[in-house]
């Protein structure tokens, strides 16, 4: 309390007692989505006396409110809007955290600032004691987020010695309305080693506030394939096709690949059995790629479908920490293991009638035969004309039937031989 004399006026002013709780938090960023990441918050009680009935509350904000000179305002309460977070958010270890359904749709996020919350109840703390308290998050959605720490306790503050002061104020009745100043008549110091044992009890909040970023760990680019590797858009139904996948480490950390897998939807098969060998216990640095190749094949649509999806693509991974550690963070950090998906892409299909194949070498001799097979099958369950026109070539001569009709039936291939000639060397152009 500070009293000041002004003209007739004394005046009292309050001070608040400032908390001297030390807070901070030490986390290793970014965070990275779907990831169950934890910050550890240190709290150091310097208070003369213990903190008791400690509570600590946790916000994290999607969007922090912005003033109108562009700066985020920690003032700015977040109204509860009911709108469902894409955010998890426990005071304790990751374990508390609820279980990633990675399959699960991801809440969109809107035009109000979504807010998680959590609180809890803490034990005492003992003047110049410290104690740790973690703090677990996974967002689903990368961006930035404001995370804001709320400690609220009480303790004991010591009396000052103040001593009891008779303070004559003229003017203050109608028999002594002389104009003067105020003054102290009278000190009175004997109450002054009583009040000095006595306590004040203060309620007192400390916050801390601080800004996270989210990103996503990945980066997925998808293409379709020809098998002469080049580049198709239309899919035909029966043909075999090129799925090649190209994973990049887009987030400032070290990644390790452990498992990935293609979950195909039930119109899309692989075309062997036992696919290729998978990305696997791959460690990935910042910007590195890795890729893989899987040869696949559309089966049977669904009558009138233009356009089928190939799938997702799931990706298992966990964080590296370049320099071992024996934090908690670092440990629980590491340990988790994250999955992501990704969708593939949506193709259009095609059904032909007709599919024609050719069994050939693979390649050639100057002068020298060359015994070739088209395959000519009906993929339709009604009969069909065929007009098969064979065209010559500078580059080869040939035996066989240069132009015929034929009708295809279901079921039944049309098999027809013919031999070539090669009159030149080189790279050079089949008759079509």
């Amino acid at each position: 309390m500070c009293i000041i004399f002004h003209g007739g006026l004394v005046q009292h002013r309050i001070q608040d007692h400032k908390s001297k709780l030390d807070v901070d938090v030490a986390h290793v960023p970014p965070i990275l989505t779907r990831e169950a990441y934890v910050l550890r918050c240190r709290i150091l009680n310097n208070e003369a006396m213990d903190a008791t009935q400690m509570k600590c509350s946790v916000q994290l904000i999607e969007r922090p409110p912005v003033s109108p000179g562009g700066t985020i305002d920690p003032d700015i309460a977040i109204p509860a809007t009911g709108q469902k977070s894409a955010d998890h958010l426990v005071i304790g270890d990751a374990s508390a955290l609820p279980l990633d359904d990675p399959a699960a749709s991801t809440p969109v996020t809107g035009s109000v600032p979504a807010t998680t919350s959590a609180a809890t109840d803490l034990d005492d703390l003992k003047s110049g004691e410290e104690f740790s308290c973690p703090i677990s998050v996974r967002c689903l959605l990368p961006g930035s987020r404001m995370l804001r720490v709320h400690f609220a306790y009480q303790t004991d503050l010591s009396n000052p010695d103040v001593p009891d002061f008779l303070i004559c104020v003229p003017g203050c009745t109608a028999s002594t309305n002389v104009a003067g100043q105020s003054r102290i008549i009278a000190i009175d110091t004997s109450r002054v080693s009583t009040t000095r044992d006595r306590l004040i009890r203060s309620h007192c909040v400390k916050s801390l506030q601080m800004d996270l970023d989210v990103r996503e760990p990945f980066g997925l680019t998808c293409q379709t394939l020809s098998l002469e590797q080049l580049p198709i858009s239309d899919l035909i139904v029966g043909e075999n096709f090129l799925l090649y996948l190209t994973v990049a480490n887009i987030s400032s950390c070290e990644l390790e690949i452990v498992n990935t897998h293609i979950k195909l939807t039930p119109s899309v098969t692989f075309a062997d059995e036992d696919p290729d060998e998978r990305i696997a216990n791959l460690p990935l640095s910042a910007d590195d790629c890795a890729s893989e190749c899987q040869v696949l094949c559309i089966g049977r649509t669904k009558p009138n479908e233009e356009v089928v999806k190939l799938g997702s693509y799931v990706v298992q991974w966990r964080r590296v920490f370049s320099q071992p550690s024996t934090s908690d963070s670092n440990a629980t950090n590491e340990a988790q293991l994250v999955t992501t998906v990704f969708q593939l892409l949506s193709c259009p299909i095609l059904e032909l009638p007709v599919r024609v194949w050719v069994d050939m070498p693979a390649f050639g001799t100057l002068f020298t035969p060359m015994n070739m097979l088209y395959v000519f099958e009906n993929q339709t369950v009604y009969p069909q004309e065929v007009q098969i026109l064979l065209e010559p070539s500078p580059s080869f001569m040939f035996s066989g039937q240069s132009k015929m009709k034929v009708r295809l039936l279901p079921n039944s291939p049309l098999y027809l031989s013919y031999v070539f000639l090669p009159l030149r060397s080189g790279n050079v152009v089949l008759p079509r």
